[in-house]
């Protein structure tokens, strides 16, 4: 049971992941950071609504999977992308701390959805989850901090790091 329980979700992301490998990427770092903000959101708003049933599970799988894709999307966006002039970085800045803030809304749902998880024996799981979109977060990041001028790098990664700080607070609320 325990074992089928696990299964389903597994095969459920494998299968959206594959359909969304289709979807198109992001032409540039800021329509990769609108992007992965957008699909954040979503996530949030399906952890929220979701009624803690096993079966109404699937949403939440593939919201996630889209979630990861943006992520990766983005990822390869920003290492194409040339570097960002001082102008272009500064205009980022704004999304950047949208997107920090959208993230950790999110997180905040993920954790407040924990008891609803904890009853389907589905935290374990969860917590896999959260770790590689932690992982592929980070990996976003640094792409993107990559391409900010030099002298911008250290305000790029303040920006960010209640993100990545709210990351390991999901993850430490999912440890055993």
């Amino acid at each position: 049971m325990l074992l089928s329980t696990l299964l389903v979700p597994l095969t459920a992301t494998l299968a959206a992941s594959a359909a969304l490998d289709m979807q198109a990427a992001p032409a540039n770092i800021s329509d990769a950071i609108a992007q992965v903000s957008h699909e954040a959101e979503t996530f949030g708003k399906v952890l929220t609504d979701w009624n803690g049933m096993l079966l109404t599970t699937l949403p939440i799988v593939t919201s996630s999977a889209r979630l990861y894709h943006s992520l990766q999307k983005g990822t390869r966006a920003a290492e194409a992308s040339k570097p960002l002039t001082e102008d272009e970085a500064l205009a980022m800045a704004a999304d950047a701390q949208t997107l920090s803030q959208t993230v950790n809304k999110t997180l905040e749902a993920v954790i407040a959805v924990k008891p609803k998880f904890d009853r389907l024996w589905l935290s374990g799981v969860i917590l896999g989850a959260m770790e590689i979109e932690r992982k592929e977060a980070v990996e976003f990041i640094d792409a993107v901090v990559d391409k900010v001028p030099e002298g911008f790098r250290p305000l790029a990664k303040r920006i960010v790091q209640g993100m990545l700080d709210g990351f390991e607070k999901t993850i430490a609320a999912y440890r055993p």
